[in-house]
């Protein structure tokens, strides 16, 4: 899905999108989502709203309120955007941390080429029929595996009354004693520096200090109290 238009900050109008989501020949489905005037509250598309969050919008149409369900209905859209763009469902194009997934992926016109070394590498083969063979003789070993647990009836995984399988949490796995020591004695061999005493002896030797500048254009200390910092242990 590819966001086409923005409603402008500070309109007083609602995001509309007609459908949400179109059709498109060259890609994945747009949503043309932009300013519409005079939309009443009740011809809002209220579709994509979670569950969780329509008790906002029927509140606000309860107390006749139009100016609050706006407000709530525009930040759920945003809320539902930021959702959709953390999953990979909305893309923004040009964009590298929200870039379309599909272009994490092997071009279809390079996939021949590709096909042989990455079927090599992940050790599938590239005969689907024998793939699809070699999956059911896996799967046909971990339900065997299961079912042995199912009837040790030993394990926390059962089956409950109506045939459902349940899996609880893992437990925490307690930490050795002897961990606990070596990590303190590997502790006790790092010397203590203070961050500070780091950076000036660093700059002693390298003077990296110097290529920093102070946002006001001014040097926020001089070279003789640089000079003059201690940089032991402590400080001292």
């Amino acid at each position: 899905m590819q966001i086409r238009r923005v409603q402008q900050p500070g309109q007083d109008r609602f995001f509309y999108s007609p459908g949400v989501i179109e059709p498109d020949d060259t890609g994945p489905s747009p949503a043309a989502i932009g300013p519409h005037e005079g939309l009443p509250h009740a011809e809002a598309p209220t579709g994509f709203v979670p569950i969780r969050w329509r008790g906002y919008l029927d509140d606000a149409i309860a107390a006749g309120d139009a100016t609050a369900y706006r407000h709530h209905w525009e930040l759920i859209v945003l809320l539902c955007l930021r959702d959709a763009l953390r999953s990979g469902d909305v893309y923004v194009p040009g964009s590298r941390r929200y870039a379309n997934p599909m272009a994490y992926l092997i071009p279809p016109e390079a996939w021949p080429a590709r096909r042989a070394e990455f079927c090599r590498l992940v050790d599938v083969s590239a005969d689907a029929s024998a793939a699809l063979d070699r999956k059911k003789v896996d799967l046909d070993e971990a339900l065997g595996e299961v079912n042995e647990v199912l009837a040790d009836g030993t394990s926390p995984i059962r089956l409950d009354d109506d045939g459902n399988l349940v899996i609880p949490r893992l437990p925490a796995e307690d930490i050795p004693t002897e961990a606990d020591e070596l990590k303190d004695e590997l502790t006790a061999l790092v010397p203590f520096a203070p961050i500070a005493s780091v950076f000036i002896e660093l700059d002693r030797s390298t003077g990296f200090l110097d290529c920093f500048t102070h946002a006001g254009g001014a040097k926020p200390r001089s070279a003789e109290l640089k000079r003059r910092q201690p940089c032991g242990p402590r400080g001292g």
